[in-house]
């Protein structure tokens, strides 16, 4: 059986003369890394525009991977949130769309409603301001 042996870490400097050269670095995310997350996962939303269901990756995996800190989770599980919500909305309005054809402007409309606000959500993560979609079902979180 082996034996493995941890060295105490001590609080001590081992460098005297630069003692900021042997601190070591803080573990976690850098505030901007968690902004760019933050605004990342609304990118998902974005994705979803184009192809539905597959833009969900992009913020379970930010949320995921990086739930611990408070500001990535909000913003990741807004964007989840709104995202399923959104997908509920064009599914509505596409059946209407196909069965109504004055909806076909409907649909426009709530395409562009829905990119503007995922932009939105992406500001308010960048500028590191917690957020919540107006109109959204909280099916996480």
């Amino acid at each position: 059986m082996k034996v493995i042996r941890i060295r105490e870490m001590s609080t001590e400097p081992e460098n005297q003369e630069n003692p900021e050269a042997s601190t070591p670095l803080p573990t976690g995310v850098d505030p901007r890394r968690q902004r760019m997350l933050a605004s990342m996962s609304h990118a998902g939303a974005v994705a979803t525009h184009f192809l539905p269901f597959v833009g969900l990756v992009i913020p379970l995996y930010i949320w995921f991977r990086y739930r611990h800190f408070p500001l990535v989770r909000n913003h990741s599980i807004q964007a989840i949130n709104f995202i399923l919500t959104s997908n509920i909305v064009y599914s509505i309005a596409w059946i209407s769309a196909t069965r109504v054809p004055a909806a076909e402007t409907l649909y426009q409309v709530i395409d562009l409603i829905i990119v503007w606000m995922a932009a939105w959500g992406a500001f308010n993560g960048s500028q590191a301001r917690y957020f919540r979609y107006p109109l959204t079902h909280q099916f996480v979180g």
